[in-house]
Formats: C-alpha cells, structure tokens, sequence
C-alpha cells in the first residue's frame, strides 16, 4: 500500500472539510443546528469518500443559490 498519495489527498480534503464547516456555520444560522449535526454525521461516516463528494457537490450547488 502506498502511503504518500492517501495522506496528501487526506490534506485537501481537510481543507475541503475546513471551508464546508465555514459554510455551513453561515448556513446554519438561517436553519439550525439540526442541519449542522446532520452534516456532521455525515462528514464523518466511515462509508467516506463517495458520501464526502457528494456532500461537497450539494454544498456547491447551494452556494450557487444563495
């Protein structure tokens, strides 16, 4: 197994995850911290990467519309 390339696409995602908490700070004062801990749950489910790309696709699409 390499290691290198997991650890480094492990670096963007952090900060993937640093800017989804941002917006979702931003949109969760219009909707609560119901959405908040659902997005939670869902950034940190093992099921991973898949679930974790289409969360950041949603996202991209909200930001369009706001």
């Amino acid at each position: 197994m390499k290691r290198l390339p997991t650890v480094h696409s492990h670096a963007k995602l952090d900060v993937l995850m640093d800017i989804i908490l941002r917006v979702a700070e931003r949109i969760c004062h219009f909707h609560g911290l119901m959405c908040m801990s659902r997005i939670l749950i869902l950034l940190w489910l093992p099921k991973g990467q898949q679930m974790k790309v289409q969360l950041v696709s949603q996202w991209r699409s909200m930001m369009v519309m706001m």
